[in-house]
């Protein structure tokens, strides 16, 4: 591990001091586990960080390590950003068709597949049915972090997507019958309408989406999972795989 990493970790969790909660890793040859922890002063983040040997959450192989760990995050807070150069595609989606295809870091696919299988089994309980389609607000993005503009944003890296809901078709014939009747028609499914929604058909869209957040924050599966209780975010979910985890979705 380089030595450049905790104080890059420091830093950021000293700017994070609004965050609910930060994941803190064990400390080495510990038996305690990685818990969140409440962080609301600069100086107890950092000192947190400091403390602890920062590692990166397990991967689903069992790999400590991603393959853009190292990469350097802190950037000059002005001027033109220069992102660095990674290997990227084209992805449309394999369970659960993206409307638009998304521009990745290849790494990043099997983690969004895994995602789709989660919309997929979570809207077949709620709904009966898959979406046909998952909206993004989009990927790749060469920027800075816009509250943090220290740090290059992981959308610098497409290593990031941000959700913003899901179309649903119409269910016909045999399946329709297990599916209330209020539910068989077209509908959209969005963070920023249905978060929030307590009646209605709005109620079982905010049902459907709070079971899929903690569904992919149970799972651990991306490191940064922000959504509506994160400032600047209540249109959408944001996932990523930078070398921090933070958690800050319900209220």
């Amino acid at each position: 591990m380089s030595a450049s990493k905790p104080s890059l970790c420091s830093e950021f969790a000293a700017k994070r001091s609004d965050l609910w909660q930060v994941q803190i890793p064990a400390l080495p040859g510990s038996s305690i586990r990685r818990m969140p922890v409440s962080i609301r002063v600069p100086w107890l983040a950092a000192a947190f960080v400091v403390l602890v040997s920062w590692t990166p959450p397990v991967l689903a192989d069992g790999d400590e390590r991603y393959p853009l760990d190292d990469l350097p995050r802190v950037i000059e807070p002005r001027g033109k950003v220069r992102c660095p150069n990674v290997p990227k595609k084209k992805y449309r989606g394999d369970v659960v068709r993206f409307r638009r295809p998304v521009y990745i870091y290849e790494g990043f696919e099997a983690r969004l597949r895994r995602f789709e299988e989660l919309v997929r089994d979570t809207a077949v309980e709620v709904y009966g049915r898959a979406p046909r389609r998952i909206r993004h607000l989009g990927t790749y993005n060469c920027r800075r972090i816009r509250r943090w503009p220290t740090f290059l944003s992981e959308h610098g890296l497409a290593n990031a997507i941000d959700i913003e809901g899901f179309d649903f078709g119409r269910v016909r014939g045999r399946r329709a019958k297990d599916v209330p009747r209020r539910l068989r028609r077209a509908f959209e499914v969005r963070v920023e309408d249905h978060w929030n929604a307590d009646r209605g058909p709005g109620a079982e869209h905010s049902r459907f989406l709070r079971l899929l957040a903690q569904r992919v924050i149970d799972e651990r599966l991306f490191r940064v999972i922000l959504g509506p209780a994160e400032a600047g975010h209540h249109n959408h979910f944001h996932f990523d795989m930078s070398p921090w985890n933070i958690v800050n979705v319900f209220e």
